[in-house]
């Protein structure tokens, strides 16, 4: 099939035409993480590769926190993956729900947080379930949505009062991809991966569709600033393997040296990089 790219009016771009809500429900229920249609995804990891998705972790719900006044504190993720980030949450001693189509890859990493995990349509758990929490994280998925407004709505909708809710979205179209492409650095816009990725969003028209649905942002992140190597020589990460696990080990090396400098550096670090528009990833900390 082929796609173009548009401008919803809620600021954001999209994918035209989007696949149907089958097309996807199937590959996320059946295929995405059992054929590795993902590679941010593995059954084994490296300790370092671990270390990072552990930390990082810790750091997003140390953040969330902070930024919460509540004692009790209900947790729900939507998406929840390999559960690094209900971990984190449940580490804090939240009480933590965490959803998604499949089960085999939070049972590979995390498997002792198979009992706060629920196998379901995240559409119809959310219609289904009446209960509000106080953190609400999605991380990586509004990407993938083909309605990311009546999701974002879903979502405010089982927020309680003063809740947090927790998006990561990647960083695509912006400035310094752009600035790539005119300096002939690189040849193709690798950032898009329809069927996959339907929804881009960059550090400024995500700010305007969180304007438009209400939502104010208390803080914001970016994660490692990959792409800065695609820089350094025509020879890059896109175009050979071993130049792509070189700067793959040492986005690992780097940001686990930053983590460990404790919250406070690596926030100012990762902070000063999302206000420039670096960082392959985007964290935002939301309050209605």
């Amino acid at each position: 099939m082929k796609y173009s790219i548009k401008k919803n009016p809620y600021s954001f771009l999209e994918v035209s035409p989007k696949p149907s809500e089958k097309f996807l429900k199937e590959i996320y229920s059946k295929k995405y993480f059992k054929n590795k249609l993902s590679a941010c995804y593995s059954k084994v990891y490296s300790v370092e590769e671990l270390q990072n998705r552990i930390k990082r972790s810790d750091l997003y719900i140390d953040i969330a926190v902070s930024l919460s006044s509540k004692k009790n504190k209900d947790f729900l993720e939507i998406g929840a993956g390999e559960g690094f980030l209900m971990k984190a949450a449940s580490k804090k001693k939240l009480n933590v729900t965490g959803v998604d189509f499949q089960k085999d890859q939070i049972k590979s990493q995390n498997p002792d947080m198979l009992n706060f995990f629920v196998k379901s349509d995240p559409y119809i758990y959310l219609k289904n379930n009446k209960k509000k929490y106080d953190f609400i994280a999605s991380m990586f998925v509004l990407e993938h949505l083909r309605e990311p407004i009546k999701f974002i709505k879903t979502i405010k909708s089982k927020l309680k009062k003063n809740g947090i809710i927790i998006i990561s979205v990647p960083n695509d179209f912006k400035e310094f991809q752009q600035y790539l492409m005119k300096s002939k650095i690189i040849s193709k816009k690798y950032w898009l991966a329809p069927p996959e990725h339907l929804n881009y969003f960059n550090n400024k028209n995500i700010e305007l569709f969180f304007k438009k649905m209400n939502l104010k942002i208390i803080q914001a992140i970016s994660d490692f600033p990959i792409e800065i190597f695609l820089t350094g020589s025509k020879k890059n990460y896109l175009n050979s393997r071993s130049e792509g696990r070189k700067a793959h080990r040492t986005r690992l090396s780097v940001d686990n040296f930053i983590l460990n400098q404790g919250n406070k550096l690596s926030i100012d670090f990762y902070k000063a990089c999302h206000n420039v528009g670096l960082g392959r990833g985007m964290i935002y900390f939301l309050k209605k």
